[in-house]
């Protein structure tokens, strides 16, 4: 949970039209996201997958975070200020989940 709100933090300081998958300790640049002002860096725990999607339109950064052993759970904030949403599965998540969440943060304006 502390790594989602600190991935969160990052990209909220900081769009591109599809969510894209967050590879653990590697940089999202703003050619990735043209609403970051400079370098991001996530590095996830073992077994957690995670996706952000930049969105010119709301001006707004999703980012999604969830854990591949059986918690069945995505976390996800917008940066407009929107509150931390969980979504809960009845599976395995995978990069589909994060990266459909991370899509419906970016999308809301507030």
């Amino acid at each position: 949970m502390k790594k989602v709100l600190i991935a969160a933090s990052l990209l909220a300081i900081g769009g591109a039209a599809n969510a894209s998958t967050i590879t653990s300790g590697a940089d999202i640049t703003s050619t990735d996201c043209a609403l970051l002002a400079s370098t991001v860096k996530i590095t996830m725990s073992t077994g957690n997958v995670g996706s952000y999607d930049c969105s010119a339109t709301t001006a707004n950064i999703g980012v999604a975070i969830g854990n591949t052993s059986g918690k069945f759970k995505v976390f996800s904030i917008g940066s407009n200020g929107g509150s931390l949403t969980t979504d809960t599965f009845t599976q395995t998540v995978s990069t589909t989940e994060t990266q459909a969440a991370a899509a419906a943060r970016s999308a809301a304006s507030s």
